[in-house]
């Protein structure tokens, strides 16, 4: 007998398959882990957004050639 706690319903939708909420909750988990990331490269850098984003585009096209 498991005694696991109950999952606590997703707010964007309700579905009865575990396996797509646990993919949507990964996501959502990524997304703010990247956000807080970015944050803390722009105040250590002391940049700006767009700044942030030229030097990403920068580091694609460098990959790309």
């Amino acid at each position: 007998m498991s005694t696991s706690p109950e999952q606590p319903a997703s707010y964007w939708y309700v579905d009865d398959d575990a396996r797509s909420t646990s993919v949507m909750e990964a996501m959502r988990s990524y997304r703010a882990a990247e956000v807080a990331m970015r944050r803390r490269t722009q105040q250590s850098m002391d940049m700006g957004e767009n700044e942030l984003l030229v030097l990403r585009f920068l580091a694609r096209a460098q990959l790309r050639d």
